[in-house]
């Protein structure tokens, strides 16, 4: 939404207020989306942050030409210039925005709950779930898009094995509680790594304090060993 109101939204819909002759877009058109293209691949490489600077240069250019350009045509033109016709399109991207987003949103949820209900299947042996263990996770979940997204694994055949309206919620209820308690968790390492960030010594178990990169080197040697026991 901000996006769509933002300055790169006006911006935009101030340069395409003066439009250039077809035999000069197509061509500038074609020439900036290879620049935006070039741009991009180089600042994903280190090798090319000279070339990612230089592609950078000539965008800044040509937007800088562009709005020039528009201003120009605005102050030659202003006497045709129409105030409610400028206006609506600058607040056409909001109003499609504020369109699109009921649509989105129910799309996505059709599309998480579908894949949940796959998930139930996997649970039961294939077959189709009972009607009311599927109303009972739909109704906990709540409409949230990331509960449902999320809601999957053992929580997913708790709620199956339940075999009920009841069951399914409190398998729900229970896979967002177990959630919230893990971010509690995240949060306090996070902030024992912070506040533990160059101390020297160790704690009550013995264990170092500054322990930056443990968690990361744990998980690469956990997955080595694994690979190489073929599991």
């Amino acid at each position: 939404m901000v996006e769509a109101v933002g300055l790169g939204a006006f911006l935009e819909c101030f340069v395409s207020l003066e439009v250039l002759p077809l035999y000069l877009e197509f061509p500038l058109l074609v020439f900036t989306a290879f620049v935006a293209m070039l741009d991009a691949f180089a600042k994903n490489h280190d090798e090319l942050k000279p070339a990612a600077r230089l592609t950078s240069i000539v965008l800044v250019l040509i937007g800088v030409t562009l709005l020039f350009v528009s201003i120009e045509g605005l102050v030659d033109n202003k006497a045709n210039l129409d105030g409610r016709d400028v206006l609506n399109q600058f607040l056409l991207p909001m109003w499609l925005t504020i369109g699109a987003v009921p649509y989105v949103y129910a799309v996505a949820l059709w599309a998480g709950y579908e894949s949940l209900m796959i998930n139930f299947k996997i649970w039961n042996d294939r077959q189709r779930v009972p009607l009311r263990v599927g109303l009972g996770a739909a109704v906990e979940l709540r409409g949230s898009l990331v509960d449902v997204a999320g809601f999957r694994g053992m929580a997913a055949r708790r709620a199956v094995e339940s075999n009920s309206f009841a069951g399914a919620r409190a398998a729900v209820r229970e896979f967002k509680e177990q959630r919230a308690a893990d971010r509690t968790t995240r949060a306090a390492a996070r902030r024992r790594l912070e506040q533990n960030t160059g101390v020297v010594g160790v704690d009550e178990d013995g264990l170092v304090l500054d322990r930056r990169e443990f968690r990361e080197t744990k998980e690469s040697l956990e997955w080595l060993a694994s690979c190489q026991r073929g599991t």
